[in-house]
């Protein structure tokens, strides 16, 4: 067992936080929360969107497809300029354009909140998804290039950890804002964060650049880009167009757009891409991605394990959420005081599994974070019935957190430990990419089997987790000091 040793030994659990906080310049815990309120302030406007969307369609009079367009423009949108901003991080700074998401994300709230109109919402919605790509595609990468050492695994905890504070925090506040006063205040919040987000970037964040990136890939990052929305389009649309047969007047052939921009996105993504590339490689120049990446085995297999996870995550949440309002007939306010029983769990379990990581090193604590998820999943299925009480999934909830808190914050510890610094923008942003396909296949799944039974949902969460298990037992055992190769600088 390894034990990472403080100034006279092992340090135990209770003094882990205070030394590290003595003894480590608090310039680097100050940028860690300037980072994690970019990340929390991101997840924070998804989660508020699903709540306030039924007060802004009467206030708009808009049309259902106007409204679910508020929802999914920002994924949409997100995801397909991740790949870009990554590339731009290390030629501009990365610290740079961290801080021009931040303010352009404070600016398309801003400009939500005092929307005249649905049309202009939805515009200022894909703006939003576009600003926060540009801070999802240099936050971790970031802290990849901050924290080394023994300080390493706490930070990718305490930053996990804002993630899933986020996703509770955001359908409270998004019903408290709707009861009390109005909608719009929820979009107002996120206009004091993005500027301490700014302030912050200045004060304690040094800039990190590459000026080895000599141009970008523009094209290739079109055919990525355009691939990732077609298919997130695909999966996100899918329970409404029809998975094959048209369920609208929409028809090609006969058949669903669906099954058509899923194959359009992967000829562009799996065909065209790979192509364009080794032309480009042939002339001397970097494409959007290096997929050089992929031979790094902590890379590779820790996201395959990311995309496992993020759908045994994200799938079971949704799956309850439209159970529990809809068959259970909970109210909103019910069902998002229950959630909050895992936001808990992973914000508890988040900074803790830094002091894991010290111990035992980031392959069993994640091994153990989703052995703790497959738990508490087979823990609902046993519990879940029409007549359920909220009382009875804080339990399994609160567990759910845990394992989330453990298996996601190191997993990004390990995805990031063998890339070079000179690549870190790539792997952040493809990290990112992979958690929205995730999302995206988590809600395809249970768009085509809530219909039959959430016990299905639940079953096939279940099984998700047993495959991201044993992909993890591939893992290397990454530890926070001394584990991480250095690599030269090119």
């Amino acid at each position: 067992m390894v034990v990472r040793r403080g100034p006279s030994g092992p340090v135990p659990l209770h003094r882990f936080f205070e030394w590290r906080m003595d003894k480590q310049h608090k310039v680097r815990w100050l940028a860690l929360l300037v980072l994690g309120l970019g990340l929390f302030v991101s997840v924070l406007d998804s989660s508020v969107v699903s709540v306030v969307t039924p007060a802004m369609q009467e206030e708009f009079n808009a049309t259902e497809p106007q409204m679910m367009m508020v929802v999914t423009v920002y994924s949409l949108v997100f995801a397909s300029f991740l790949l870009l901003f990554g590339k731009v991080g290390h030629r501009v700074g990365l610290r740079r354009l961290q801080a021009l998401g931040a303010g352009l994300f404070g600016l398309s709230s801003l400009f939500v909140g005092l929307a005249p109109s649905i049309g202009f919402t939805n515009a200022m919605r894909a703006f939003a998804g576009m600003s926060a790509a540009m801070v999802g595609a240099t936050g971790l990468a970031l802290v990849h290039s901050i924290f080394k050492g023994e300080d390493r695994a706490l930070a990718f905890g305490l930053w996990g950890a804002t993630a899933s504070l986020g996703a509770a925090v955001g359908p409270i506040i998004g019903g408290w804002a709707v009861t009390y006063y109005s909608w719009r205040l929820a979009f107002f919040i996120n206009v004091p964060i993005c500027l301490f987000i700014i302030l912050g970037c200045c004060l304690w964040i040094t800039e990190i650049k590459h000026e080895s990136v000599d141009s970008i890939d523009y094209a290739g990052a079109a055919l990525i880009g355009l691939g990732l929305f077609a298919i997130i389009l695909a999966l996100t649309y899918g329970p409404t167009w029809g998975w094959w047969t048209a369920g609208t007047s929409l028809s090609i052939l006969g058949i669903s757009p669906v099954p058509w921009l899923i194959l359009l996105g992967f000829i562009l993504i799996l065909v065209f891409f790979p192509h364009w590339r080794n032309n480009r490689e042939a002339l001397g120049k970097e494409p959007i991605f290096d997929l050089k990446l992929l031979e790094l085995g902590s890379f590779r297999i820790g996201m395959l394990a990311s995309m496992f996870r993020k759908i045994a995550q994200f799938a079971p949440f949704f799956a309850l959420a439209i159970f529990l309002e809809e068959t259970a007939a909970w109210s909103a306010d019910e069902t998002g005081w229950v959630f909050a029983a895992s936001a808990i769990g992973a914000v508890i379990a988040g900074p803790l599994s830094g002091w894991l990581v010290n111990r035992w090193g980031a392959k069993q604590v994640v091994i153990g974070g989703k052995i703790v998820m497959a738990i508490s999943i087979l823990w609902v299925l046993v519990v879940i019935e029409k007549s359920i009480r909220p009382g009875v999934l804080v339990g399994p909830l609160f567990l759910f957190g845990i394992g989330i808190g453990l298996s996601q914050a190191q997993l990004n510890n390990v995805v990031m430990s063998d890339v070079p610094r000179d690549r870190a923008g790539d792997a952040s942003a493809a990290k990112s990419v992979i958690n929205r396909l995730g999302n995206s296949f988590g809600a395809a799944f249970v768009g085509i089997l809530i219909v039959i039974s959430i016990n299905d949902v639940l079953i096939l969460a279940f099984l998700f987790v047993i495959v991201a298990i044993a992909l993890a037992f591939t893992l290397p055992n990454v530890k926070s000091a001394g584990g991480v190769k250095v690599h030269k600088e090119k």
